[in-house]
């Protein structure tokens, strides 16, 4: 998805137009939605449309043939191999799974409202880094300080989110002795989905019990 949506950018794609293609890239969903979005995407270029490169490797292809090239993308054994270069591969694999966590915090921040464009464009970017097979040491290097960087940018954003929906944390004290009754054991890191799942609990007699993390929205 990076290579497509910065070449849809430098083609004159609009921020508004690129707003799936930056949801289905923090939320890592079914590679045929992402096919979709990219052949709409495609569609709005119209004459614009580049005369070659990524957008046009799909074309043509079955269902089939789409979920085999997803399926080498994402094993680990082939893309190594393909790479052909364990230090390399171990560079990138450090900035993908770096790159997954900017995304999970990055979703938070869309859920509430909040999507910055030029941190989503430097997360398509490095997407489009760690999809080459080439062993670039010095290149994969950046892409993992990149990532450090762009994470930097998510969790600011994240923490000013989060203190102008629910408040700026303070230390108070909380009930942390078991209470009789019915009760929901909640963990993660979702905002939105504890307080939606409190507000349907509320006078319900139901008690929802989770971690320090979470207890702004309480």
């Amino acid at each position: 998805m990076g290579e497509w949506v910065i070449v849809d950018k430098g083609a004159g794609i609009s921020s508004d137009d690129l707003k799936a293609a930056h949801l289905w890239t923090l939320q890592a969903t079914f590679v045929r939605e992402g096919i979709d979005i990219l052949k709409d995407l495609e569609g709005k270029l119209g004459s614009s449309a580049p005369a070659s490169g990524p957008h046009k490797t799909l074309d043509g292809m079955s269902t089939v043939e789409v979920e085999t090239i997803a399926h080498e993308m994402y094993s680990v054994p082939i893309r190594q191999a393909a790479m052909g270069n364990d230090d390399a591969f171990c560079r990138n694999e450090l900035a993908t799974y770096g790159l997954k966590g900017v995304c999970a915090y990055g979703a938070h921040c869309y859920q509430m409202g909040f999507l910055n464009e030029d941190l989503m464009m430097g997360i398509h970017e490095i997407h489009s880094k760690l999809q080459s097979s080439e062993p670039d040491l010095a290149g994969l290097l950046a892409a993992c300080l990149k990532v450090g960087e762009i994470r930097a940018g998510v969790l600011a954003m994240l923490d000013e989110v989060h203190a102008s929906q629910y408040g700026i944390p303070e230390p108070t004290q909380v009930c942390t002795t078991a209470i009789e009754g019915k009760f929901i054991l909640t963990s993660g890191h979702d905002m939105v989905d504890l307080q939606h799942l409190l507000e349907q609990t509320d006078g319900t007699g139901v008690n929802v019990h989770t971690h320090e993390e979470m207890l702004p929205v309480h």
